[in-house]
């Protein structure tokens, strides 16, 4: 019995490993989506340099058109001063119509020239407004690597949380009967005493009791073993401990808070004055009933 009670104990451990290992691939896939997001981009600079060269074949257009431009700006004033020179052994409505030619074909250049430069400017607000957006979009997966990090080495700590040595009370006997189950078992999920006979096992509230010299907990109508409950309950508080959800305010998840809670509660010495006087209490009156209000206080406050 004791053997299959170890590889059941050695099964919920391999679930605390398998944990890790997962957050180790949520690290791993978060490089891979970096990797792609990098290919992506440099399969943007490719793009970038192809409107650059389009934006140089543009410019050189430009230069193109703007010779024409004085090409037939200089027919212009070769055909006025022709006009002038025949206008004395010619009739002016033949040069006239020739002039308001080159004057339509003047006026075609021009809107020809502007449309390329409207082309330009166009292209060039273009390349501006994809380098900031590649840029700004770098910039975002940065911060979410940064934030993906936070969160495994915040799981890493959680784990290592789980796994620390249960330190029962002195003078409570089921605590320290339940404390060697506990130390012997070192389950996965974490028991935390509340009062006399009320325990936190992960998120969850049970009421513990001796029987035989053997932890049991009342589960619906009944008492289970220890070995039982941790069979029936350790795999779904697990879970529930690895699965937490963020705090809009600060971004951090929310079981931080309650732990920074804890420790200042502990470092100010209530729980221990608490447990001595619980220790010296010799009736189940007055002081055992402030005592559990400000254990229930303090539990509140967590």
């Amino acid at each position: 019995e004791i053997r299959l009670l170890t590889e059941r104990n050695e099964a919920l451990r391999e679930q605390a490993r398998t944990a890790q290992q997962e957050a180790r691939k949520v690290a791993e896939r978060v490089e891979q989506e970096v990797s792609q997001h990098l290919i992506e981009q440099q399969k943007a600079s490719e793009g970038h340099e192809l409107k650059l060269k389009d934006l140089a074949e543009l410019k050189r257009q430009l230069a193109v058109a703007k010779s024409h431009f004085e090409e037939q700006q200089l027919l212009q004033e070769q055909t006025a001063r022709a006009l002038e020179a025949s206008r004395k052994s010619h009739g002016s409505e033949e040069l006239a119509r020739q002039l308001h030619q080159q004057q339509e074909e003047l006026a075609s250049c021009l809107r020809d020239r502007n449309e390329l430069h409207e082309q330009v400017e166009k292209a060039t607000t273009k390349f501006r407004e994809d380098v900031f957006a590649l840029n700004q979009q770098q910039t975002e997966l940065e911060s979410l690597l940064e934030d993906r990090n936070n969160e495994i080495k915040l799981l890493m700590y959680r784990l290592q949380e789980l796994s620390s040595r249960y330190a029962p009370l002195k003078g409570d006997a089921t605590d320290m009967i339940l404390g060697r189950w506990i130390n012997g078992y070192r389950p996965a999920v974490p028991f935390f005493r509340l009062s006399q006979g009320l325990y936190l096992f992960g998120r969850r509230q049970v009421i513990c009791k001796i029987s035989n010299d053997k932890p049991v907990f009342r589960v619906g109508g009944g008492f289970i073993g220890f070995e039982k409950f941790l069979e029936q309950f350790a795999s779904e508080e697990l879970e529930r401990l690895l699965t937490y959800d963020l705090d809009d305010r600060t971004g951090e998840p929310k079981f931080l808070e309650g732990l920074k809670a804890k420790q200042l509660i502990e470092e100010s010495g209530i729980v221990e004055e608490l447990r001595q006087k619980e220790e010296t209490a010799r009736k189940p009156g007055l002081a055992n009933t402030s005592s559990r209000r400000s254990l229930n206080s303090s539990r509140g406050t967590l």
